[in-house]
């Protein structure tokens, strides 16, 4: 995890090099990060689209007000 700290800390240091482990851990965060996003995306896709296909039931009988 110090990896990804020290990548983090030379983020915006464009002189000399990062170690494998800086680099690969830094892309493993962002992936799993994309991962998270794309879940709770899909999930609230998935509510939005129940209630669109299960409308609320409204009293028929009444009139319009």
């Amino acid at each position: 995890m110090n990896a990804y700290i020290n990548a983090m800390g030379r983020y915006f240091d464009f002189s000399g090099r990062s170690s494998r482990a800086q680099f690969w851990y830094y892309h493993l965060v962002l992936l799993g990060l994309a991962l998270v996003g794309v879940i709770v995306d899909a999930a609230g896709l998935r509510a939005d689209h129940h209630r669109a296909l299960h409308p609320v039931a409204r009293d028929h009988c009444s009139a319009p007000a």
